[in-house]
């Protein structure tokens, strides 16, 4: 089922929009977010992490969300759900951060939600579209109030008016994180996302 129906598109976009393109946008954009819609499991191996995983004091979740479920598990061990309040906070639909007297995070924790951006989502389908109409070739281009200039060419895996699509759905992206996981030696003040969301600033250092 389309996330944006053929009628609500033409509206949007143009009435030369048809259903196969609809289709295919939606196709796209869930091969770089993943399902569009629905609850998802995204699991943080931080055994792997680039410091050790007792350093890590929050995770980035891919897409914002109300509320999660997180378990956690050593490799080889059993599940076992944290407690929210007690083992960790979750702060800004975004970030889970451990407590510091909550209990250890092991090798593996696994984030079950549900995003809240499903309206986001539909809007950057729209925008996407009204991009697969435009001429081929274009260096500069404008979909409401974006903008972007850029020399053509290129894959359309690094394009770049799709990457910036990409960044109002994956909000990490946008504050230029390059990892999910937050480290307590190295960390950034980023618990302030509300200024991000609202596009007043991404946060303070600390």
């Amino acid at each position: 089922m389309s996330l944006v129906t053929l009628e609500e598109a033409q509206s949007r976009v143009g009435d030369a929009i048809t259903q196969d393109q609809i289709d295919e946008a939606e196709e796209q954009m869930a091969a770089l977010i993943g399902p569009l819609t629905g609850s998802r499991t995204e699991t943080f191996d931080l055994s792997n992490a680039r410091h050790p995983r007792w350093q890590i004091d929050g995770l980035w979740i891919s897409r914002r969300a109300d509320a999660v479920i997180v378990t956690n598990r050593l490799i080889g061990g059993d599940s076992e759900t944290l407690t929210a309040g007690t083992d960790y906070e979750f702060i800004g639909n975004l970030l889970i951060q451990k407590m510091t007297r909550g209990t250890s995070w092991l090798d593996y924790i696994a984030v079950t939600y549900t995003p809240n951006d499903e309206e986001t989502v539909r809007s950057v389908l729209y925008d996407a579209l009204t991009y697969q109409q435009t001429p081929s070739g274009l260096q500069s281009i404008r979909i409401g109030a974006y903008s972007e200039t850029y020399f053509p060419g290129g894959s359309s895996s690094d394009d770049p008016v799709i990457a910036g699509l990409l960044r109002r759905v994956l909000p990490a992206a946008g504050m230029g994180l390059t990892s999910p996981f937050r480290y307590s030696g190295t960390r950034r003040d980023r618990t302030v996302i509300s200024g991000y969301l609202t596009g007043s600033g991404s946060g303070s250092g600390s």
